[in-house]
This record gives C-alpha cells, sequence and structure tokens, in this order.
C-alpha cells in the first residue's frame, strides 16, 4: 500500500441536514462495510429520495448469538444488506440505533457472495452526516476528502456531490488526521493507497473506470 503524500487543507465538518422527520425515508439503506480496530458503514447514497444523505458511522457488529465479530473489513469491499425497511431520518437523529442485516463480500445488489447472515448492527456514533446532492463550492481541479480511524487503520471518503458523481473509500497509511474534511489537489478521484470501494452517480451501482 502506498503511503498518501498530498498537501492537504484541513476543512470544517460538514453540511447540515434539514431536522429530520420522524420516520422519514424509509427504506432499504444498504452500506459499505471497513475497518479493522473499529469497525465503520458507510450509506450507499443516491442523490433522490429515500437515500440522499451521505453518512458515516462507527458501528459494533454482533453474530446471532450475540458475540462481538472482530473480522478484518479492511481488504474490501464489503458491504451489509439490511434484513428490513427502516428510517434514514431516525438514524440520522439518532432515535435508531441499532438494526439486522447481511454481511457480503463485493455489493450485495451486485449478487456478491453472503458471509455473514443475521449480523446485529449497533451503531456507536454517526461521525458525518450531510445532504445530498452536496452543493458545497470547490474549486475545479480539486476533491474533498473525509479523515476516518486511527493511526494504522486509517481511511478516506470522498466528499460526494452532483459534479464529483462517485463514492470511493481508501485504505491509505497516512492522512492529516482523523475527524477532519481535506482538500486534495486532484481533477479525478485519487489513486493512491489501496481502493475499497468505487461506485458511480446518478444510482451509485456502477464500478469507476
Amino acid at each position: 500500500m502506498k503511503s498518501l503524500a498530498i498537501a492537504a487543507i484541513v476543512l470544517a465538518a460538514c453540511g447540515r441536514h434539514p431536522e429530520p422527520e420522524v420516520g422519514g425515508r424509509v427504506g432499504i439503506h444498504g452500506m459499505v462495510l471497513f475497518g479493522k480496530t473499529h469497525h465503520y458503514l458507510e450509506h450507499i447514497p443516491m442523490f433522490s429520495p429515500p437515500h440522499d444523505a451521505q453518512i458515516l458511522m462507527r458501528v459494533t457488529l454482533r453474530d446471532d448469538k450475540g458475540a462481538v465479530i472482530t473480522d478484518d473489513f479492511s481488504t474490501g469491499p464489503f458491504t451489509v444488506e439490511p434484513t428490513a425497511k427502516w428510517s434514514l431520518d431516525d438514524l440520522i437523529a439518532k432515535r435508531l440505533t441499532t438494526f439486522a442485516g447481511n454481511v457480503h463480500r463485493g455489493g450485495f445488489e451486485q449478487n456478491g457472495p453472503l458471509l455473514r447472515a443475521g449480523v446485529r448492527v449497533t451503531i456507536d456514533d454517526v461521525i458525518i452526516s450531510r445532504p445530498l446532492p452536496g452543493s458545497e463550492p470547490i474549486a475545479a481541479g480539486n476533491q474533498e476528502y473525509f479523515v476516518v480511524g486511527e493511526p494504522g487503520d486509517l481511511y478516506l471518503s470522498n466528499v460526494i456531490r452532483t459534479e464529483r458523481g462517485f463514492q470511493q473509500l481508501l485504505h491509505v497509511d497516512a492522512a492529516p488526521g482523523a475527524g477532519k474534511r481535506i482538500t486534495v489537489p486532484s481533477a479525478d478521484r485519487l489513486r493512491t493507497g489501496r481502493e475499497l470501494w468505487c461506485v458511480t452517480a446518478p444510482d451509485f451501482m456502477n464500478p469507476c473506470n
């Protein structure tokens, strides 16, 4: 894995949602699963309801007997397919703190093989929550990324925009600091570290070229 060697500017955390509606945006909300030291999920979005949100969260996974799962998901891609519909607004507002799902190697919508069935997901922290389509201004030739994880287990997740129509997750050796939002000089998506996931808008199902 190559080290991340880029100039970066630390920015503010993220945009804000309108007040989440109780029980709003119900659907099957698929997630990208990653992490080794801790486990994380990122919502697989769209630019239209009920999936129009970029959400990153730290989670605890338990098997059907209640034992904590400590598998290494840093070598993805892995995804979680929820076993029932639930409200994305309730998750954003932390009214929903747990759900059940099946873990797949690769994308479950692309029939990736099932690894674990009936996993119980507990949401420990919603790290990033921002509405889509993202409309914050950005200079041409730049990209923005959220830094997630901790030293030794760091990830970059791109700030999704209509004119940056992809969702990318990278496992990197180093980055300016977990919990930060950074700007990098790149006209296209970053080609550094190990790319765990990359899909393109508008449906975020097709792999990046």
